[in-house]
């Protein structure tokens, strides 16, 4: 071996050692940014945690210990109205997360990325559909929340559709809605996975008795709610509220969207509070 080869032994060496820093230094910044990643979404999930279970107690709508008695909620209107004028609504169902303000502002945007307080947050804020002219009154009200990572907002709505010994179905047969005039029962009749383009269910419009029948009809026909018993009978005179939310992050076609439609039923508010 000649001088010269052997001084070049230790230069492959270092290009070696480089390469291998440079490796490392990467994969630690990927780890590093991943972390501030997770941590910055757990404390979105936390602030939009803490900021709606605040608005619950300030207004009289914080889980209580006699909730197991079916006590209704008794709702501060005045102070959810100084909190943000487009409150239409709140909606609970006992036993869950499910405990939010429900909104209806200008466009269906807005409120995908902010909370009630106007704070940028991916939990966004339960809300109607814009294009709902006379919400609850008539005969299709569309309201929409995220499926939240954290199991909060409309996340347990996916949970209609599970095959369990006992279907959360039968647990949770009604939600809960209180708006500044009345007060009603969300009775759960159907479940779907529908395509969030396909207008003839996001459908605002429908005033005949033959349309309103065929839109009840067609969600029985592809009915996936988990358990359900034919309990509610639904006619064209009725209100329904559809939700919808997400399917699960991951879906192949993002365009999908779990959907619960239930009757309006109004509650008699006189007996409903404590």
């Amino acid at each position: 071996m000649s001088r010269v080869e052997a001084r070049k032994k230790p230069k492959k060496k270092s290009s070696n050692n480089t390469v291998y820093y440079v490796i490392m230094i990467i994969l630690f910044a990927i780890m590093g940014f991943s972390g501030f990643k997770v941590y910055k979404i757990a404390s979105e999930y936390k602030q939009g945690t803490s900021v709606y279970d605040g608005i619950a107690e300030d207004v009289g709508a914080a889980p209580r210990e006699q909730a197991h008695l079916d006590m209704r909620l008794t709702l501060d209107w005045d102070k959810l109205s100084e909190k943000n004028s487009d409150i239409v609504g709140w909606i609970r169902s006992q036993g869950t997360v499910i405990n939010y303000p429900v909104v209806k502002g200008i466009d269906n945007e807005y409120y995908l990325t902010h909370l009630l307080d106007g704070t940028w947050n991916n939990k966004g804020t339960i809300f109607l559909d814009m294009r709902s002219a006379d919400p609850f009154n008539d005969f299709l009200t569309v309201m929409y929340g995220h499926r939240m990572k954290d199991k909060s907002m409309f996340y347990l709505l996916g949970e209609y559709f599970e095959h369990k010994s006992t279907p959360y179905f039968l647990e949770h047969p009604v939600i809960e809605l209180y708006t500044p005039e009345k007060d009603y029962d969300i009775q759960i009749f159907g479940a779907a996975v529908i395509d969030s383009r396909d207008e003839s269910l996001y459908n605002f419009r429908l005033y005949e008795k033959e349309e309103k029948q065929r839109y009840i009809d067609w969600i029985f026909a592809h009915n996936e709610l988990a358990g359900y018993d034919n309990r509610v009978s639904v006619t064209t005179s009725d209100h329904i509220v559809m939700m919808s939310t997400c399917t699960l992050q991951g879906s192949a076609n993002d365009n999908n969207r779990v959907v619960v439609w239930g009757k309006l039923v109004e509650v008699d508010r006189d007996s409903s509070g404590e």
